[in-house]
């Protein structure tokens, strides 16, 4: 919002979305070396009229139709359900990224706020988008902290995020990963899975 004196109104506004827009796409492409990105994110979405609007909008699609991005999406937290709902409606972004695990809660790792979600609700969401074609990646899948499926096993991080891989309407999800040790831990048993 630093970004927009005008918080997105009028000419004005629609310039300096486009700008603010432009020069996060330019720094990614520069941070990467690269000439096209994958998936391009709109991070932290909180505001609707943001992310709906039209310059947003035509922003993404010119640089998909250009080629400069794959694919474009927004990640966004749950107490803005509202904004993974209205692209089920308007089915413009082809990726959402919501947190999701067992719990159906968090606490975040740096500012230490804690958030909870309508676990049912958020499903139904998830699982229209997906129906949809739209990509559901999962973020805060150990967030929820270790899980067991049954007393016979040993709650764990790796049954954490495969109970979160277990929902058919995930497309990918993002493990947070501290050293080398859990990243060879992780690939170790997610190669074996037939999920």
């Amino acid at each position: 919002m630093e970004e927009l004196p005008s918080k997105g109104k009028g000419k004005r506004g629609s310039v300096e979305i486009h700008d603010a827009l432009s020069s996060k796409l330019e720094a990614s492409l520069q941070a990467l070396s690269t000439d096209y990105i994958d998936v391009l994110l709109y991070h932290d979405a909180l505001d609707e009229n943001l992310l709906f609007h039209q310059e947003t909008l035509k922003f993404f699609e010119g640089m998909k139709n250009s080629g400069v991005i794959k694919a474009h999406g927004f990640s966004t937290h749950n107490e803005y359900m509202n904004l993974p709902a209205r692209n089920n409606s308007e089915a413009f972004y082809d990726v959402v990224m919501v947190p999701f695990n067992h719990k159906g809660s968090f606490v975040h790792s740096v500012t230490r706020n804690y958030s909870e979600w309508d676990q049912s609700k958020l499903i139904l969401i998830l699982t229209e988008a997906a129906n949809k074609g739209i990509g559901v990646i999962a973020m805060k899948t150990c967030s929820g902290g270790k899980y067991s499926p049954s007393a016979s096993i040993e709650p764990s991080y790796k049954e954490a995020v495969l109970w979160v891989l277990r929902h058919k309407f995930i497309s990918s999800a993002s493990i947070a990963m501290v050293n080398f040790e859990q990243i060879d831990d992780h690939t170790s048993w997610l190669k074996d899975q037939n999920i």
